[in-house]
């Protein structure tokens, strides 16, 4: 009896490393699952933005003033001007397959200004203290890149002044005062064309480089006079015409 049940416990545990023997080598011979690859979203321009900037402006001012004695216009001064912008920027952009359509607003302080020798050794300053637009956009996108154009209204406000050690009266060119002053400042209504090209980092971080021009017509401003009875009326008028380009950079946070 002893002899037969170790007869049938060897035979039993033959069979099992058999069937096991078997499953392991059609396991090894089973094809092995490749990875499964990441899905891959294309980045989205859609949705609202905020953001900052700064840059450069140039531009150029021409004055033209109103001889009350003749009733004409006589060229006054001409000069370019320059300096430092920067301020915010908010819209909105939604995408359509690749192309991209937006709506922004803008405003930036702004250190543009510049001067020239006029009329009889007085000078003329002009100074731009702020630049805001309102602009429509459109735009190719690249995944991540995007290059756009963009269009609208440009308001700016500019603060103009003549000065100098006297002012000579401008008929009989005799010197009246030993100081004399004309000052005035205006919000201006204008329009603007850029393009630019932005760059996502991540789904919210994105910057931007763009280029500007703005142009503000012609319009008349009255200079006050200091003293007031130097001038008719107590006023100088003046006939502006100026221009502004503008090259920025800033960063933009999108909200999902």
């Amino acid at each position: 009896m002893g002899l037969l049940m170790r007869r049938l416990l060897i035979a039993v545990i033959a069979a099992t490393s058999t069937v096991a023997f078997t499953q392991m080598a059609s396991a090894a011979d089973m094809p092995v699952k490749a990875p499964v690859a990441p899905l891959v979203v294309p980045h989205s321009w859609t949705g609202f933005y905020i953001g900052v900037n700064a840059g450069y402006g140039w531009g150029g001012m021409d004055w033209s003033g109103l001889d009350t004695f003749s009733n004409s216009w006589l060229p006054v001064a001409s000069f370019s001007t320059d300096g430092f912008i920067g301020g915010l920027q908010g819209g909105y952009r939604y995408q359509i397959g690749q192309w991209v359509l937006g709506v922004e607003g803008n405003f930036d302080w702004a250190d543009i200004k510049g001067s020239a020798s006029c009329l009889n050794g007085e000078t003329c300053t002009s100074k731009t203290t702020w630049i805001a637009t309102l602009t429509g956009q459109i735009g190719w996108a690249f995944d991540h890149a995007l290059l756009y154009v963009k269009g609208g209204a440009a308001w700016d406000h500019s603060k103009h002044d003549i000065s100098g050690p006297q002012f000579v009266f401008p008929v009989f060119d005799l010197p009246l005062f030993s100081n004399f002053n004309a000052a005035g400042s205006e919000t201006r209504l204008g329009w603007i064309l850029g393009a630019g090209a932005a760059y996502a980092f991540d789904r919210n971080w994105s910057g931007f480089l763009e280029y500007n021009y703005m142009d503000f017509g012609s319009d008349r401003l009255d200079l006050a006079c200091n003293p007031a009875f130097a001038c008719v009326n107590g006023v100088f008028p003046l006939d502006i015409t100026h221009h502004t380009h503008v090259i920025k950079a800033g960063i933009n946070y999108r909200f999902n």
